[in-house]
């Protein structure tokens, strides 16, 4: 008895001993099934980020991609800009050129007009000399006339010009 005793006291150590240890094994199995989902789930997790970051690197490449063109444009732009600017400087040295031509020229002109401008007033007092002269030619000439009608004598003067110049 002291033998089936002892031995149920054994049983009864190795019983409870025994459903320690299981519970220590279902604790230790619960604890890795919670680190196997900690794990499943922080592999969703680092798959949700590895996709997120593959589309976000794709929408930035699409967004420089998107840039490509506007840069372009603008470069285009901006060249275009400067080669009008170019002409235009280029037009307005021209124009400042022909300006500068012009007013030489301009210069000239006035220059040639004050020379020419007592020229022009001789001639005009000459003419009026000349249209005086002839205007006492024809009255000295009808007055020499009218003597040689009232003497009675012959007029010597045919065939001369009555004193004008002709052609002028």
């Amino acid at each position: 008895r002291t033998q089936s005793a002892e031995f149920a006291s054994i049983h009864e150590e190795a019983e409870r001993t025994a459903k320690q240890l299981y519970q220590v094994f279902k604790d230790a199995e619960e604890e890795v099934l919670r680190n196997q989902n900690a794990m499943d789930e922080a592999e969703v997790a680092k798959q949700m980020a590895v996709d997120s970051s593959k589309r976000m690197a794709a929408e930035v490449e699409d967004q420089r991609r998107g840039l490509i063109p506007f840069r372009d444009r603008e470069a285009h732009q901006k060249l275009l800009h400067q080669e009008g600017l170019d002409k235009f400087n280029a037009a307005d040295d021209e124009l400042q050129l022909l300006e500068g031509q012009l007013a030489g020229r301009d210069a000239m002109r006035a220059q040639v007009e004050g020379n020419e401008q007592p020229l022009l007033e001789n001639e005009v007092r000459l003419r009026e000399q000349r249209k005086n002269l002839n205007e006492r030619d024809e009255v000295l000439w009808d007055e020499g006339t009218a003597f040689m009608m009232y003497a009675e004598r012959n007029d010597t003067r045919l065939g001369t010009t009555n004193g004008q110049i002709r052609g002028i």
